[in-house]
């Protein structure tokens, strides 16, 4: 799949009636960043990703517009990407395994002996670039490589074609009811898989993203979503615990009517209170389950519209399928990574996997095919 048909990338394609559509918006913006001025963002970087042949790009990237820019840009010009926490203390271990071409960072720490900095119009992030050459490939087919659940230290990646991310943002839109009028609030790494699949799907349909740094505790998180009109949410249990013991009614965010939860399983009863909260205001509530290795939607439930359904994690997303094998969970998909990776030479790699990953977790499917997770 060439890089063209990456669906959060179609607005590059001279959709002139984007232009003025509000994209981006990060904690010190004082107005969203339009999708023609992130086309004009884009092409400012591109003669700089564009000096060397396909390449591999360290990046650590702030949740702000320069951060998005980064992966966007360095995305359209055709290079595989490493996206680490830009919080991550340990850079070496990363450099050293994955010898990477180019390195963004969101500070003057320098990578490494081998890399020159480039003068670049991002202010707020770092470039560098690699002084000698890395004769090792890198798959044609190879496009992102995430950190999964791991222990701290550990360098292992997840090796992501072009095909798995543009099936799976396809497939969330779809699952997620995704339209051009939705304004979500991301307070997840773009380095998460679930944050920059919802970063993906957004810009896939022309919506817009408010990236924020912020903590979900402060008031000053609150009064931008209320101030900047979002309508949607995704977090992680951390943050629905916060959202059910506060109150919606009292965070001063009504405009927010869909919630997504990603990242885990939660008590019934937390769920029953958050559900309570979300349709009091006449809201949409899905649960969703996913890997990192699955790009990583699976499956999403519309808890709202199925209530009687909770404690599930819904149904498959388009294009794939479950299984039970031995009480474990198995998924097959279009959106199933190549493999794992724990050095340069593992991204010359195809695909290993096939499309099916036996995922770790122990569960069954209900009469409806309804996944019900019961551990690890």
């Amino acid at each position: 799949m060439p890089v063209s048909s990456l669906p959060f990338l179609s607005f590059l394609a001279g959709a002139v009636a984007l232009d003025q559509t509000p994209a981006l918006c990060d904690d010190k913006s004082e107005k969203w960043t339009s999708y023609g001025d992130l086309r004009a963002g884009i092409k400012d970087l591109l003669p700089f990703w564009q000096s060397s042949p396909r390449s591999l790009v360290l990046c650590a990237a702030p949740r702000t517009i320069s951060g998005a820019l980064a992966i966007l840009s360095a995305a359209e010009a055709g290079h595989a990407l490493l996206l680490i926490d830009p919080g991550v203390v340990r850079l070496a271990p990363f450099v050293t395994a994955y010898e990477p071409e180019w390195v963004v960072l969101p500070s003057a720490t320098k990578p490494g002996d081998l890399y020159d900095p480039v003068d670049w119009p991002l202010e707020e992030l770092t470039l560098w670039h690699r002084a000698t050459q890395v004769d090792k490939d890198i798959h044609p087919d190879l496009f992102l490589l995430l950190l999964p659940p791991a222990p701290e230290g550990s360098v292992k990646t997840v090796r992501l074609s072009y095909t798995n991310i543009a099936s799976n943002v396809n497939a969330s839109v779809e699952a997620l009811n995704v339209t051009p009028q939705d304004r979500i609030l991301l307070p997840l790494p773009l380095g998460h898989s679930s944050g920059l699949s919802a970063l993906f799907s957004l810009l896939a349909v022309g919506g817009s993203v408010l990236l924020t740094e912020q903590d979900i505790k402060s008031r000053s998180f609150w009064e931008q979503a209320m101030q900047r009109e979002v309508t949607h949410f995704l977090g992680v249990p951390f943050h629905f615990d916060y959202i059910a013991k506060a109150g919606l009614e009292h965070l001063h965010a009504p405009r927010i009517k869909s919630f997504w939860q990603a990242g885990g399983r939660m008590p019934t009863e937390r769920l029953q209170e958050i559900l309570r909260q979300i349709t009091e205001r006449k809201g949409t509530f899905f649960i969703l389950y996913g890997q990192t290795e699955a790009s990583p939607r699976m499956t999403a439930l519309p808890l709202h519209e199925k209530p009687e359904k909770i404690g599930s994690f819904g149904q498959p997303i388009q294009g794939s399928s479950l299984a039970v094998e031995d009480g474990e969970i198995v998924y097959t998909g279009p959106n199933v990574m190549m493999g794992y990776a724990q050095e340069r030479d593992d991204l010359a790699k195809g695909d290993e996997r096939n499309g099916r990953l036996v995922t770790g977790d122990q569960g069954y499917l209900d009469e409806e095919g309804y996944l019900f997770l019961i551990g690890k």
